[in-house]
């Protein structure tokens, strides 16, 4: 599965997962993986990690057509079978750049571990803008992280 629909995916879960029914604990749990799922959402529609201008307009039609591959072709005068490519590069790079199993690991409540490798992969470490990026790995933890609304 492509990673984009993965992504899509999780969020669905997440947000059925959101009854008023549930304990405010569970509830918390809840938003803190859809807060993560979003920030790594925002990452994918800035498509800072597409380096083409055709590729980045394909892309970015195929994602609104709701991963329509024929759709993306017509619309491009292209074949599926180069849509398909297209699509696969960028979700290959994708998933390099977010962290393989970043998603599972949100799914599963690990979600500071999956934002951290996030951060790092995407380089969108909060702290990469005060420090160099070597000298980030060389910092304590922080005890309390801030999820931007």
């Amino acid at each position: 599965m492509i990673f984009p629909k993965k992504l899509e995916n999780a969020v669905k879960l997440v947000k059925s997962n959101l009854v008023e029914e549930a304990l405010f604990t569970e509830m918390q749990v809840e938003r803190d993986k859809l807060d993560a799922l979003m920030e790594i959402v925002l990452f994918v529609k800035k498509m800072d990690y597409i380096k083409s201008s055709k590729v980045k307009e394909r892309f970015a039609y195929f994602l609104r057509s709701k991963f329509d591959y024929k759709e993306t072709g017509l619309r491009f005068n292209q074949k599926v079978n180069t849509i398909e490519v297209m699509v696969s590069r960028v979700s290959n790079r994708l998933e390099s750049l977010v962290g393989k199993n970043t998603i599972e690991m949100i799914l599963d409540g690990k979600v500071s571990e999956a934002l951290k490798i996030f951060r790092i992969g995407t380089m969108s470490e909060p702290s990469f803008g005060y420090f160099l990026p070597e000298i980030v790995n060389f910092l304590p933890e922080p005890k309390y992280v801030f999820m931007a609304d």
